[in-house]
């Protein structure tokens, strides 16, 4: 079960072993399958209705379940031993609910089917196999029993998944499937469940006639985290002006105007009870109908659509993927297919192929583990930050011929980093797909036209469709030949060291064209790895000179961080005395705010009456306070030296 936290709720019910009843006094639903009669001689039926039941019986069109007394029904009539009292009651069930002969027999005996209906979960505990047509072995019945996995909700798991459980094994002798896959839960802004009752749902084509199909499905894939229920916000589109007005907005305009109308409130009005909204934009005002009016308020007013600004992550990330492609699109034409030794090539092209490898097997677990916001962060943290921020910007200079590139060593070409990012767009297209089919479909067109062979020839060999959606998926190991640990660990540390200049940079207020002198102390071992790409650094981060030393002092008037365990220093920017007076009141500050949380975690009636996570909550914010306070200490006894 996954995320495996919810096993734990499926073994304490079964363990509790209640008795379930399985009758509903309900007009929806299936009737129980079961026919009775008081067992009185000959009074209600004859011989020849008995021999006709009988024969149904022995035929195994209908089975004998049980009657108050031990002898079987019909006993009599089939020659096997005395007939049942008249105190009895006999109990039978029709094989096929479709048999209206044995039916038919049944009512002519004096036989009377059972009023009631059966409990909507013993009716959903059969559908994996009753809907591929059990009892009959039928071909459907074999491909797709048992299934791999079911998707459902954390409040059925003992109602529904429990008792498809026990069926299968009761029916079919087997699970119906190894996997249960728990998603969360989406709220609406008020944290209410959604729900079609209640209204406070949002239509998936309003979402894709506002945002996009694509970004739908990247932000329901982005959310779907395994500990948390996803609040979403729901706001309608005025059809006049385009503006938004929130759902709850609307619900206190609509409960207001009810009251004002003297109607007495005997509920929580819900999204349902809104047939009309007015927009909430001051130069426009106008009445809309929601989805919920009849057709002539929706043709006279205008429809408002429902949206949610939840789904503006998944349409900026498709933007950003579309102009991205579309750049790196401009340097692929005729790009070659070439063999390529991955020992000749520069670091950053060796590095982002180790990177793409390491992806594909990240992005494999996360799937097998259905933790499908981390398989979204994965690909995006790979195309976002490494192939767009570092890779497409450390070869700028190799894509556009830049001069002097080409007499580094080893030599490296533009046709090497053309064939290099060739081949991770068409990497990242394909794993991309299943969350963003229409945009990666139309890009791989492009792709196609303008690299039609693709790949590392020696090291990978790719078969290029000509759709999509029919390529073969990434492999789940990923490609171990093109994978470095060293070097991934090395670019680690030079992202890092960019990272903290461009933060010291921007806190010091220098514009990022403007170069700077940088001293970074760095640990031993780190050391020799990040000298051999200094220059990596100095791009990235626009550093003009960088000091590069596993030991040493801050320079004087130099803005420190440190990050990772480099100590990171920005020549020129500070004011040392300025800067010891800001750090002591911050010092001052922080040491109240740790004096007040130890006191509260010292208070033993909140220790032991406040909610287990508020109290490690607070636990966890004495422990980051305290890493602040020994940051802030450190760093004024740098200034004092």
């Amino acid at each position: 079960m996954f995320p495996p936290r919810y096993a734990k709720s499926y073994l304490d019910w079964l363990g509790e072993k209640r008795d379930w009843c399985i009758s509903r006094q309900l007009w929806w639903g299936h009737r129980i399958p079961v026919w009775q009669r008081a067992s009185s001689g000959k009074e209600h039926n004859d011989d020849a209705d008995d021999n006709q039941v009988a024969r149904l019986l022995a035929e195994g069109r209908i089975a004998s379940l049980s009657t108050q007394e031990p002898s079987a029904p019909f006993a009599e009539t089939a020659g096997d031993g005395p007939a049942p009292s008249a105190s009895a009651v006999e109990y039978v069930c029709v094989r096929d609910g479709g048999d209206t002969e044995a039916v038919e027999a049944l009512e002519r005996a004096g036989f009377t089917q059972d009023p009631d209906v059966l409990d909507t979960w013993f009716s959903s505990a059969l559908w994996p196999f009753s809907t591929l047509g059990w009892p009959d072995v039928t071909p459907h019945l074999k491909q797709y029993y048992p299934g791999s996995v079911l998707c459902t909700s954390r409040d059925i798991i003992t109602n529904w998944v429990a008792r498809m459980v026990m069926f299968g094994l009761y029916a079919m002798g087997e699970v119906p499937f190894d996997h249960v896959y728990i998603h969360p839960k989406i709220l609406d802004g008020r944290g209410e469940t959604m729900s079609k009752s209640k209204g406070n749902g949002v239509d998936p084509v309003d979402i894709i006639h506002t945002h996009g199909a694509d970004a739908l499905r990247y932000t329901m894939a982005d959310m779907t985290t395994e500990t948390q229920d996803i609040r979403m916000p729901v706001e309608y589109v005025c059809p006049h002006c385009g503006r938004l007005t929130r759902q709850e907005d609307a619900l206190k305009a609509e409960q207001q105007d009810r009251k004002s109308r003297g109607e007495k409130l005997t509920r929580r009005l819900q999204p349902s009870d809104c047939r009309r909204v007015r927009c909430t934009n001051p130069d426009c005002g106008r009445p809309f109908a929601t989805q919920w009016a009849d057709e002539e308020t929706k043709k006279a007013l205008g429809l408002g659509r429902e949206t949610s600004d939840k789904f503006d992550i998944g349409r900026n990330f498709c933007n950003k993927l579309w102009n991205a492609a579309r750049f790196a699109f401009m340097h692929l034409k005729d790009t070659p297919c070439d063999r390529l030794e991955i020992q000749h090539l520069p670091p950053e092209d060796r590095w982002i192929l180790a990177r793409l490898s390491q992806t594909i097997r990240r992005y494999h677990n996360c799937l097998e583990n259905y933790q499908f916001s981390a398989s979204v962060k994965e690909l995006r943290e790979f195309f976002w930050d490494a192939l767009c921020d570092w890779y497409i910007e450390l070869t700028k200079p190799r894509l556009a011929h830049a001069e002097g590139v080409r007499d580094a060593p080893n030599r490296p070409t533009p046709d090497a980093a053309r064939q290099v990012l060739a081949f991770c767009m068409d990497q990242v297209l394909r794993l991309w797909h299943p969350t963003i089919p229409f945009i990666t479909e139309r890009l791989w067109a492009q792709l196609n036209e303008l690299a039609p062979r693709r790949g590392l020839p020696g090291l990978v060999e790719l078969h290029t469709e000509s759709l999509l959606v029919s390529a073969a998926f990434p492999p789940e190991d990923g490609y171990p030949d093109l994978e470095d640990e060293r070097l991934l660990e090395t670019f680690a540390g030079l992202q890092d060291v960019t990272r903290g200049v461009r933060d010291l940079r921007a806190k010091s207020g220098l514009s990022p064209k403007q170069t700077v002198e940088v001293t970074a102390i760095v640990p031993d071992a780190e050391l020799p790895h990040l000298q051999a790409h200094a220059h990596i650094v100095r791009h990235m981060a626009g550093i003009g000179e960088l000091h590069l030393s596993s030991a040493g002092k801050r320079p004087r008037n130099a803005a420190g961080l440190t990050i990772r365990g480099f100590r990171l220093y920005l020549h020129d920017v500070s004011d040392d005395e300025a800067e010891r007076k800001r750090t002591r009141r911050a010092l001052e500050q922080l040491e109240q705010q740790i004096a007040g949380k130890e006191k509260k975690l010292a208070n033993e009636q909140f220790v032991t009456r406040a909610k287990p996570e508020i109290v490690e909550a607070e636990r966890k914010r004495l422990a980051e306070l305290l890493a602040q306070r020994d940051a802030l200490r450190q760093h004024l006894a740098e200034l004092a030296e």
